[in-house]
């Protein structure tokens, strides 16, 4: 096999061998150098680093241990601050031995404050005294604690104010603080510092960031590439080993610490990213400056290690010996091959280029093979390969000119026009047939330019050669077949379909363009025919506002006016040539086919009304189509379809059946709630008589126990029928509700107790509360009462079998469309809602009775009152919410109830501020004066006029509000307080409040009614009612609202607070 190599072959594997070799060599002299760098780097990388913990571990021990025996003098009582003559000669040797402490601190909680500083030979202290907060006094010492200077200066320095001090109170132990400014040398420093005798003293240590920075820089100086660097969690710079930087810009007037996230800090920055949460790791970081060895690691300075140490090393300083030996290799290598490329040029190359003289020379006109060589080498081999090649050369150019005769006859006698032209659009051949299809000689053609002789001058620039030769390379598929227009000689203008191919030299430009050409004349006339009658039976289709559309028998669209485009949000060159499966889905395009070859089958017409998906917003449209059949002259059977889109019109139909069925809903709950409302309003007056009896007769009946406890018991009875009448009205959704600020999932929570004990002991009740949900504003009693109707609810459904219950809150963002899935007739802003939840497993329900769940008296239970989930209803629209409900037969009901959420930041409406009452000597309050009582109910006006009369009062009755108007204007200034019901004929007691108002601005009035104060607010808004109360209510409770109100404008007190011309403290 070697033998067979040429010596250009030898000498190839030759040289690929020995470059391989060095490469590889090469690259493992490379990457034992990089490991060799690691290793080096981390071993250099540790040293240091453990040179420096050991200086910081120095460092945080003296600090300690000062802090230590300060704490230890503190204690001892051997050490007191404010007679710095005992403490100098303590803590000099000490702050003398351990030189990185600056200077020692101490206050305390009085303010005293006490500073030994080492400024070079001499001490000085600090004195502040808490007698004197103005001032502080400076006294110079010795070495030995010998006073030398005093002086006294206003200063407003305080310790309690100072970093160290606040630090130290908030932690245990001794706490570091942030880099700061010290306030005595204006230079960086931190302070470590620590709380003693139980806080009452605070004693600290400071330490200058330019002692640091000197010590990294004597650290780094044992290899020159080495930088250190201190900084803390926060990413300040403590210390650098370029010292002498670092101190000038601390020196800087308004100096600033640098930090990490500085433009000159990136490398630092960048490894303590890559370190993370680890207290040592060593790094290899890509810089733009080159690759760098790095080692990040946690300094002892505090218990929580707060402090990084950053080493770092450019690995271009481990490298320079491999760069050196590299560059003598390549040199050596260099020389070899300049040596080896001689000998091979004198024996081989000067050879080949007399060859190559010889070849050029060859003459094809006058063939001679060149002279055989005698050499036997490569060179010899390549002459012999030659001669051979020129002998097949000169048999292919006789077989060309033969082919090329042939060519020539068959272009020649060939029905189409075949011509070719240069790129400057002169013609350079035409065939005879073309030349006489012109009224031309081919010689009178060639030569000239064909768009002067025959084009048509409107359509010339089609025949533009740049363009033709710029499309035909860009895509020559295009001019295969273009129909261009053009003259003969005689005048007449004909039609040409002209194919078009390059003819390319050897750089791939194109140099002549290939034209064929076919007399199309006959065809483009009968094509203009026909485009347009389709041009005016397209624009008579398109005209039509409907839908129009042709298929054929292979359902394929071949016609569709701009209405169906519209429709369907398609072109028409998307739609032609397609079919609906193309559009439409599968199950759709079905019932389109069907009804499609039924009418293509038996050719009667049909109407449809079908669901079109509008392929371009995704909802569907209904519309109705008419389908006819239509066969054309050759048998060929379509469907002609005309469609009228009544989406709109099905839905405006539908929206009238809805609002009509909610106005019907409405009204008919709007009946049930007057009528409940009525009703609750006459038994209130009816339990006012009852009940202001009975009050009555316990306050003045003393003794018979047996009497009063019967009276009692009718009291109760009276109280239970009046929570009936509010049950009524909170059906109505004016219930009186005490709302205030309420967790949902604390709510649940708390009364767990009370809602397993209502569970059967079959059932099992799971609580999913969601503790990060928001506050509600809500009655507690209500929204109590709600969870335990629909527990009810839930267990009733179940029945005698096993289930769960599962009680869960939670919160959500709710949009409109979700709002409208709510029960109630109104439906909630969008917003943020915290939602209850009450699902079981029980048998569910159908959508019948779903629709009628909320109606009163309805009920599926042979026991039931059905007023359980009407309640319910009443409650949440009181509170403005919405009711949700989801069920299916046999698969259980979940009940989902949103209130609106609350944010911490909103004010919450309360009971107003509690008034001063003056008090007479016995501590009962004094209620006097007159009272105009005005009440169309008898008995309810006698019982109140009773009432009044035992808390003291003279009392004016008026059977209606314009009785009591005129009572009022009688005498005005002798009306002490007036009571009116809000429900009276002739005039009610909203509209007598405000004539009584324009009488007398500042009387006080009280409404009274069966009704809650919730719709009676609403119509006194901003007119400064002074009290509301409901009927029916007691003694005390008169007695409650009326001395609220004499309290509020008693001599001397004012109004209480609340907002000016609100109503306040309605009962």
């Amino acid at each position: 096999m070697i033998r067979r190599l040429s010596r250009f072959g030898l000498l190839e594997a030759f040289l690929t061998m020995v470059t391989l070799l060095f490469i590889i060599l090469t690259f493992q002299d490379y990457l034992h150098t990089l490991s060799e760098s690691r290793r080096q780097a981390s071993i250099m990388l540790q040293q240091d680093r453990q040179t420096v913990l050991v200086e910081v571990r120095r460092l945080s021990d003296a600090t300690r241990t000062v802090i230590g025996l300060l704490e230890e003098g503190v204690r001892n009582d051997s050490l007191v601050f404010n007679r710095p003559e005992t403490v100098n000669p303590l803590l000099i040797p000490v702050l003398r031995l351990y030189s990185p402490l600056t200077s020692v601190n101490q206050g305390d909680r009085a303010g005293n404050g006490y500073l030994l500083l080492r400024e070079g030979p001499v001490w000085k202290n600090r004195i502040r005294s808490a007698d004197k907060p103005g001032s502080v006094l400076w006294r110079t010492v010795t070495d030995t604690g010998l006073e030398t200077d005093r002086s006294e200066h206003p200063d407003t320095y305080d310790p309690r104010l100072r970093p160290w001090y606040v630090n130290a109170l908030k932690e245990e132990g001794i706490s570091w603080s942030s880099p700061y400014v010290l306030r005595t040398t204006k230079d960086l420093g931190i302070t470590a510092s620590k709380a003693v005798s139980s806080g009452r003293q605070v004693i600290g240590v400071d330490i200058k960031l330019k002692d640091l920075s000197t010590f990294l820089a004597r650290t780094g100086r044992e290899w020159k590439y080495t930088r250190l660097l201190i900084a803390d969690r926060s990413g300040n710079v403590l210390a650098s080993s370029d010292a002498a930087s670092f101190a000038e810009r601390l020196s800087r007037p308004m100096a600033t610490l640098p930090s990490l996230h500085d433009e000159e800090f990136a490398l630092p920055r960048a490894a303590v990213a890559a370190a993370g949460t680890k207290s040592e790791t060593f790094h290899e970081l890509r810089t733009p400056a080159g690759i760098v060895y790095a080692a990040v690691s946690d300094l002892p300075l505090d218990a929580n290690s707060n402090f990084h140490l950053i080493i770092s090393v450019p690995r271009c300083s481990f490298m320079k010996a491999f760069h050196y030996q590299l560059a003598r290799k390549v040199s050596v290598y260099l020389l070899s091959l300049i040596v080896i490329s001689f000998f091979y040029v004198r024996r081989y190359i000067v050879p080949l280029k007399q060859l190559s003289r010889r070849i050029r020379e060859f003459d094809f006109s006058r063939p001679n093979l060149l002279p055989s060589s005698l050499r036997s080498d490569e060179v010899g081999l390549l002459t012999g390969h030659i001669n051979e090649m020129t002998g097949k050369l000169l048999e292919g150019m006789a077989a060309l000119r033969s082919s090329e005769a042939n060519y020539r006859l068959l272009v020649e006698n060939s029905g189409s026009i075949i011509l070719r032209s240069d790129r400057s659009d002169c013609i350079t051949y035409i065939n005879r047939f073309g030349a006489d299809f012109f009224g031309y000689s081919p010689e009178e053609l060639v030569g000239r330019s064909y768009p002067e002789l025959t084009a048509c001058p409107e359509k010339s620039a089609g025949w533009d050669r740049e363009s033709l030769i710029a499309g035909v390379t860009a895509g020559p598929e295009k001019f295969r077949s273009v129909v261009k227009c053009a003259f003969t000689r005689d005048g007449r203008m004909v039609w040409i379909n002209w194919s078009h191919a390059a003819f390319r030299d050897e750089s791939g430009t194109i140099v002549e363009v290939l034209s064929v050409g076919t007399d199309v004349t006959d065809r483009k006339k009968a094509e203009d025919e026909v485009a347009r009658s389709r041009n005016y039976i397209s624009n008579i289709v398109n005209v039509i506002g409907d839908p129009v559309f042709v298929k054929d028998d292979r359902h394929r669209y071949v016609l569709a006016n701009d209405a169906l485009c519209c429709l369907i949000n398609r072109s028409k060159e998307e739609l032609l040539g397609k079919s609906d499966q193309d559009f439409f889905p599968q199950e759709q395009v079905a019932v389109f086919w069907e009804k499609d070859d039924l009418v293509l089958l038996t050719g009667v017409g049909n109407i449809n009304e079908e669901e079109v998906l509008d392929a371009g917003t995704g909802q569907n449209r209904r519309v109705i189509t008419r389908k006819s059949r239509y066969v054309d002259a050759d048998g060929n059977r379509f469907l002609v379809g005309v469609a009228r889109d009544v989406t709109d019109l099905r839905r405006a139909e539908e929206e009238r059946m809805e609002l009509n069925m909610r106005l019907l809903q409405a009204q008919k709950l709007e009946s049930l709630g007057v009528l409940a409302g009525g009703i609750a309003h006459d038994f209130n007056n009816l339990l006012m008589v009852i009940m202001g009896n009975l009050d009555l007769a316990l306050y003045k009946l003393h003794g018979e126990p047996d009497v009063r406890q019967s009276i009692a018991h009718a009291v109760n009875a009276t109280r239970r029928a009046t929570e009936l009448t509010n049950r009524m009205l909170a059906y109505t959704g004016k219930g009186s509700f005490s709302v205030e600020r309420l967790n949902l999932s604390d709510l649940v929570e708390e009364n767990v107790n009370m809602f397993t004990a209502s569970v059967s002991k079959k059932l099992t009740l799971e609580l999913r509360p969601d503790h990060s949900a928001p506050q509600v504003m809500a009655d507690v009693a209500q929204v109590q009462q709600v969870i335990m109707n629909l527990i009810t609810n839930a267990c009733e459904a179940i029945g005698d079998q096993s289930g769960t219950i599962i009680l869960a809150t939670g919160v959500r963002e709710c949009d409109s469309a979700y709002l409208d899935k709510s029960r109630l007739q109104e439906k909630p802003p969008p917003g943020k809602y915290v939602w209850l939840e009450v699902s079981d497993t029980g048998c569910g329900m159908d959508e019948d009775t779903v629709q009628r769940l909320f109606d009163p008296f309805f009920t599926t239970k042979f026991t039931g009152r059905g007023l359980g989930m009407s309640v319910v209803l009443g409650i949440v629209r009181g509170h403005h919410g919405a009711l949700l409900v989801d069920s299916t037969p046999g698969k259980g009901t979940v009940i989902r109830v949103l209130f609106p959420a609350v944010e911490s930041s909103c004010p919450v409406k309360g009971m107003l501020a509690d008034a001063t009452v003056q008090r007479d000597e016995s501590g009962m309050f004094r209620l006097s004066g007159n009272v105009l009582l005005a009440d169309d109910e008898t008995m309810v006006r006698e019982v109140c006029k009773v009432m009044l009369q035992e808390l003291g009062f003279t009392v004016v009755t008026a059977v209606d509000g314009e009785d009591a108007v005129r009572a009022f204007c009688v005498r005005p200034d002798s009306i002490d307080l007036v009571i009116l019901d809000a429900s009276m004929p002739n005039k009610g007691g909203v509209e007598a409040f405000m004539d009584l108002r324009k009488v007398r601005p500042d009387v006080k009035v009280i409404l009274s009614s069966g009704y809650t104060e919730i719709g009676i607010a609403e119509q006194v808004a901003d007119k400064g009612l002074n009290g509301f109360i409901q009927k029916p209510f007691t003694l005390e409770g008169l007695r409650r609202i009326a001395t609220e109100v004499f309290c509020r404008t008693m001599p001397g007190q004012g109004e209480t607070s609340g907002r000016e011309g609100e109503p306040k403290n309605l009962v």
